[in-house]
């Protein structure tokens, strides 16, 4: 890691990672304010996601932390045989 900044930007992701993953495994809490509500029609949700897509974006989020902090390329060079 180079700065604060990459290890900043790698803690948000996790929690935010985190958060989606705590989603899919069937937490409620603070799903209202993320997902948007069509106006005028008493808060029903635009969209309903479901379990699986919502761990497939805290798994992308996870690797977008690894990526922020340089652990993620060496282990596809290594896979791909790129060393």
């Amino acid at each position: 890691m180079d700065s604060a900044a990459t290890l900043a930007l790698a803690v948000l992701l996790i929690v935010i990672g985190a958060v989606h993953f705590y989603w899919a495994a069937g937490g409620t809490r603070g799903i209202d304010l993320a997902i948007p509500s069509a106006p005028g029609t008493n808060s029903r949700p635009v969209f309903t996601p479901g379990r699986a897509g919502t761990a497939a974006v805290g798994v992308l989020l996870f690797a977008g932390a690894a990526v922020a902090t340089g652990h993620l390329l060496p282990a596809v060079q290594t896979i791909l045989n790129f060393t």
